[in-house]
């Protein structure tokens, strides 16, 4: 019976979503769900920071493998935290913290997947057949046409890579995206229908 009543739950929000969206009916409605929507996810995001502290704190506590770092998570977090609320996301020393460590950290981690990309791009780009010669013929040609020393070599090379990026590319993507839609059209379809319940732990 509870399955029943997530399932009704789940179809008369959808129905209503679309409503609202589509053909500009029941406004109120749809706003008041996106409010739920945030609270949801607000709720959800609460629920995960109270595992991770729950998984970290059992770290600290039992003295698991590199549980010091358990404890610099844990520092972060609450400190992070404690900054937030009293000096609110937009004050000065908040700021100052996003600035000094997430942002370098992610510039980590981008120059790091640059590697990771490289060889990857250097496995794929191995000339086994046809379509692997092409990919890599176009490849090489977008960088040229990208970098500032493609258009010394040779001033073609930007005029080249407009076309690739434009026509076939983009034709590629449009492609691409169109199959991604009808594939998320059908899912939400079947969860809006009880044809899927992956969401219901079945």
């Amino acid at each position: 019976m509870r399955r029943e009543i997530a399932i009704a739950i789940t179809f008369i929000v959808g129905v209503l979503t679309i409503i609202g969206v589509f053909f500009g009916t029941a406004k109120g409605v749809t706003t008041t769900l996106n409010r739920w929507y945030v609270v949801s996810v607000a709720f959800a995001v609460f629920v995960g920071a109270a595992n991770e502290v729950s998984n970290h704190y059992r770290n600290v506590r039992r003295k698991r493998k590199n549980w010091g770092m358990s404890v610099v998570f844990l520092i972060c977090l609450f400190g992070t935290v404690i900054v937030g609320v009293l000096d609110k996301p937009n004050g000065p020393i908040y700021s100052k913290i996003f600035q000094a460590t997430v942002v370098p950290l992610g510039a980590s981690v981008f120059a790091l997947l640059a590697f990771y990309i490289g060889s990857a791009a250097y496995r794929a780009f191995r000339m086994r057949n046809l379509e692997s010669t092409v990919l890599l013929l176009a490849a090489c040609i977008v960088m040229l046409g990208r970098a500032p020393i493609g258009n010394r070599i040779w001033n073609g090379f930007p005029v080249i890579t407009s076309w690739i990026m434009d026509i076939p590319n983009a034709s590629a993507m449009r492609g691409i995206l169109i199959g991604t839609y009808l594939g998320a059209f059908s899912q939400s379809a079947k969860v809006l229908l009880g044809i899927q319940r992956s969401h219901l732990g079945e």
